[in-house]
């Protein structure tokens, strides 16, 4: 191919991509002043490594797993501390980036396969899965960064192998792309586990192209091989010693394999319709585990399986659209059927899914349809829909109520979202509606419906903190002492009983919940704050109080009234 050809086409792929960027970026503005919510006070705003950017041993060791992903999140905390507008942009710039990526996938893979305007429909699936309002939680989410910055290197990898193949097939210089999509798998791979799978993408597109696995060079994934055997051998490392191989893969809940593998069957259902008509979009599915055994379980295996054989009937038809498919259920299997996690079901974890769903569909139109104004109008519309409909996901991502409000009408019955909703109130510093949201999930618990002790635990907890702020202490107090008859060790409601006491000046109670609290709890900074301040004040006994001083200093030195307590320390010493 001329170079004047070859640059022409770099040109074209850049333009496309740039004209795509600046429209995907539209629907995105309402969410830039979004608050932190659900996980990212943890993985963010509560993730105390990424505060130190110097200190890059802590940022690359909080979550070994994901190095670039808390690499990212350092780097918005030096730009602007907890500025959530900071690290919404940086996530809206990152998912730009992927579109680049899935555009150069999308055209290689249409070359490859001889597709006609393959330009042209990389860029028109790109659009459409940039557009679409799945994608939303992936890019107004922070914690949802993982997948887009994984996504984006899982592309540049797969474009990679495909133009790798090109070349070879030309009888050119291979070595170049080979090694982009070696580095291309381990960024993704450092950025979310998702991306082991691409060695397996590789291979089913290679044998597609092909048209049997005998075409497949199998030479050519030596180094992934032996990037991935050093890669475990290093997380190996990193368990405790008498670990199991069971202990690299994310296990938050005990559930057998037949539930879990049974569970994923439905929610690969839900996923695939979600991308086909985007209805009943929320932060929380609460989706149940379900048994092989149910007959609900045994409609999900069925659907599951007609899923796959139809897979297999369209690859018949067209290699390309079939190993698609197959990709878009590939990069769902670590999140869905091997780990483990709490929540079976979230949207994020299908965004790349949906890329590789809408190219299969675009792939197999056919050529007459590019010339058919209805057609081009309908396409038209179509992505109109799509960005409104995403504006509107946005905009309910620009608050956590609004996004727990969202939840609740979405499921109605789940204790779960009402304790949600509750939170989100509690946190917008609103006890009047946060109170009957709580109220509302222990009713919804007590009624048998599914939810753990812990949430139950927890919506008491929360419920007498903010009869308390609402000033009645009564109602308060009776909130804690039934989370304590649930689990007399809960230390919460043993901190906020002795907290409660201390505040109404009855030293005595306050002293028995909290010396019960550090029973429990030994580690527990407010109980030995306020344990502290007993023995330094009315009980005038210095040496006590400084022993709890000191423990909270240790324990938490980045607590809310650790440099008071090194004050009195210090006064207490000398």
């Amino acid at each position: 191919m001329p170079e004047s050809s070859r640059l022409s086409g770099l040109q074209q792929r850049r333009l496309a991509w740039l004209v795509l960027a600046a429209i995907v970026c539209l629907p995105y503005l309402v969410s830039l002043d979004g608050p932190f919510v659900y996980d990212d006070k943890v993985e963010v705003s509560g993730n105390r490594a990424i505060r130190v950017f110097e200190n890059w041993r802590a940022v690359l060791g909080y979550n070994i797993s994901r190095p670039l992903l808390v690499l990212s999140y350092a780097f918005d905390w030096q730009r602007a501390g907890l500025d959530p507008r900071s690290y919404h942009i940086t996530s809206l710039f990152l998912h730009v980036l992927t579109l680049g990526g899935a555009i150069f996938l999308a055209d290689a893979l249409g070359r490859l396969f001889g597709l006609t305007r393959p330009l042209l429909r990389a860029t028109l699936a790109t659009a459409l899965w940039a557009l679409h309002p799945m994608g939303a939680e992936s890019v107004a989410y922070v914690t949802g960064r993982s997948e887009v910055l994984c996504a984006g290197f899982v592309f540049l990898s797969l474009g990679a192998h495909v133009e790798a193949l090109l070349a070879e097939r030309r009888g050119g210089w291979s070595v170049g792309w080979r090694a982009l999509a070696l580095v291309g798998f381990a960024a993704g791979a450092l950025s979310k586990e998702v991306a082991v799978m691409v060695p397996f993408a590789q291979v089913v597109l290679e044998m597609a192209a092909g048209g049997s696995w005998r075409k497949v060079r199998w030479q050519g994934f030596l180094p992934v091989a032996m990037l991935v055997t050093g890669a475990a051998g290093l997380r190996w490392s990193t368990l405790p010693e008498g670990a199991t191989l069971a202990e690299l893969i994310p296990h938050e809940v005990e559930r057998s394999l037949a539930e879990q593998l049974t569970t994923s069957a439905e929610v690969w259902l839900h996923y695939a319709r979600l991308w086909v008509l985007p209805l009943g979009q929320t932060l929380f599915h609460d989706q149940p585990v379900v048994s092989p055994s149910e007959i609900r379980g045994l409609g999900a295996i069925a659907g599951w399986g007609l899923m796959v054989a139809g897979a297999g009937l369209v690859y018949r038809r067209s290699p390309l659209a079939g190993a698609l498919l197959a990709c878009a259920g590939l990069f769902l299997i670590p999140s869905t059927s091997i780990a483990r996690l709490k929540e079976p079901m979230a949207e994020h974890r299908a965004y790349q899914t949906g890329f590789y769903l809408l190219f299969a569909a675009i792939s197999v139109i056919p050529d007459r349809w590019g010339a058919d104004r209805r057609v081009q109008g309908a396409a038209c519309a179509l992505l109109v829909a799509l960005g409104l409909s995403t504006a509107y996901r946005a905009s309910v991502w620009s608050s956590e109520v609004s996004l727990w409000r969202e939840a609740v009408a979405r499921t109605p019955d789940s204790a779960d979202a009402w304790f949600g909703l509750g939170d989100a109130h509690r946190f917008a510093s609103d006890c009047t509606a946060a109170a009957p949201a709580y109220s509302r999930a222990l009713e919804l618990a007590d009624s048998g419906r599914r939810v753990s002790v812990a949430r139950r635990l927890d919506a008491m907890n929360n419920l007498g903190i903010c009869r308390a702020q609402l000033g009645d202490a009564t109602a308060a107090r009776r909130a804690w002492l039934r989370a304590l008859e649930l689990r007399p060790s809960y230390c919460r409601a043993h901190t906020n009983l002795g907290s409660l006491a201390y505040r109404q000046r009855n030293w005595e109670a306050a002293m028995v919940e909290l010396r019960s609290a550090l029973a429990y709890c030994p580690n527990n900074p407010t109980a030995h704050w306020l344990v502290g301040n007993l023995y330094y004040g009315p009980l005038r006994d210095p040496q006590k109080a400084l022993v709890h001083y000191q423990a909270l200093v240790q324990i938490a030195p980045q607590f809310d009234f650790a440099p008071e307590a090194k004050e009195r320390i210090l006064e207490l010493t000398w």
